[in-house]
């Protein structure tokens, strides 16, 4: 039973965040060079560097 409720909150979590999403999209790369130690300004221009060039 106590499965069931915890599997609840994360759709009540997850519709929430549904209604509040703003379109905003971070890619994964970014977010990984700043949890490098990247600054968040250079991590962006890294990816978007890769994606410039994965064309």
């Amino acid at each position: 039973m106590a499965a069931s409720y915890q599997g609840l909150d994360h759709v009540a979590l997850y519709k929430a965040a549904k209604a509040t999403d703003d379109g905003t999209r971070i890619p994964a790369e970014a977010v990984d060079a700043e949890l490098d130690g990247v600054h968040p300004i250079k991590a962006w221009a890294i990816n978007v560097l890769y994606q410039f060039h994965k064309r």
